[in-house]
């Protein structure tokens, strides 16, 4: 009986028929039973219509979020990504400490200093006034501040995803840019989209469009466009509302994880979801003392090559030096 035992459980592994396994993936199966219609059939393993269309809404209502994040802090551009992204950091502090930051990079101190009667008394009030601003950086809140930071990265990890590529295994014509595009889905199979769903998962995972990111895309949108921000809240307002319910409803974590496991047949896999920590705020002082500390060097070394070239003019005169 032992080698008919042993037999057996050897054919079951080579095609499949492992009970013990089966009996876990229904349960995985049955934790998103809930959701109608069904966003998997266990019959062929494949990933249903309506998990796409669910897709296709989250991703025409993150649309207008994207195009922004583009133009703003997900621009290719990392210059001026970084500048939308060090823009939230200024938002914190008091409004008079902002208003002289600019007079820290090099136009600015160069402007001060070409004005000033004497030089050396305003570049010892340039460099008080900047050591003033980091102190005022260094009093901010790190631990909420750098949380939402946090937030703000991952929301931009989202907007860069490429949601096309993924809707394109349920309709190779599916585009997020034409707005006559009608839907076409037809059903994936699960072992091809695996590979997505857990980037998916990855970037949604107890992601939540919450309050605080809000308020901040809308103060983007302030500075990338004035005129049309405040007509725009209502929109953005909308936009959110209908996210973080797709987000911790359909798309939630628990529904993404159940999908890879699913589409994987494996009922134990469990990702690796950390994130590495991060200061922003030590980041945006260390880069804004470095580019400081530039400027600083190079307004002293113009001003020490036109000293020099005023003082061979004064002793020679318009005379050809050989």
């Amino acid at each position: 009986m032992g080698i008919f035992r042993a037999f057996f459980s050897f054919l079951s592994h080579l095609f499949g028929f492992n009970s013990s396994v089966s009996a876990e993936l229904k349960q995985v199966y049955a934790s998103i039973s809930y959701i109608k219609p069904p966003y998997y059939k266990m019959k062929g393993n494949l990933v249903t219509t309506s998990f796409a269309q669910d897709l296709f809404l989250f991703c025409k209502a993150l649309k207008p979020l994207m195009d922004l994040a583009d133009r703003t802090l997900a621009h290719p551009d990392v210059r001026v990504s970084m500048k939308y992204f060090e823009f939230l950091v200024d938002l914190e502090l008091p409004a008079e400490v902002i208003e002289k930051k600019d007079s820290f990079a090099y136009d600015g101190m160069k402007s001060r200093i070409d004005n000033a009667v004497q030089v050396d008394e305003e570049d010892d009030i340039i460099n008080r006034d900047f050591q003033n601003f980091l102190k005022s950086l260094d009093s901010l809140n790190s631990i909420t501040l750098n949380s939402i930071l946090s937030e703000v990265e991952r929301f931009i990890e989202i907007c860069r995803h490429d949601w096309e590529r993924v809707l394109a295994f349920f309709d190779p014509a599916a585009s997020l840019e034409d707005n006559k595009y009608k839907p076409s889905f037809e059903p994936c199979i699960g072992e091809q989209l695996a590979p997505e769903l857990m980037d998916i998962h990855y970037l949604l995972d107890d992601f939540v469009f919450s309050d605080e990111l809000k308020h901040g895309i809308k103060k983007v949108l302030g500075r990338y466009s004035p005129v049309s921000a405040s007509s725009q809240a209502d929109k953005i307002d909308k936009i959110f509302s209908t996210l973080a319910k797709i987000a911790s409803q359909r798309l939630s974590g628990h529904t993404l994880l159940s999908l890879v496991r699913l589409t994987k047949q494996d009922s134990e896999y469990f990702p690796d979801t950390r994130r590495d920590k991060k200061n922003y705020i030590d980041t945006y002082r260390k880069r804004i003392v470095s580019q400081y500390n530039r400027d600083r060097e190079r307004l002293l070394r113009e001003r020490h090559e036109t000293v020099l070239s005023r003082d061979i003019r004064d002793l020679f005169g318009s005379m050809d030096i050989l």
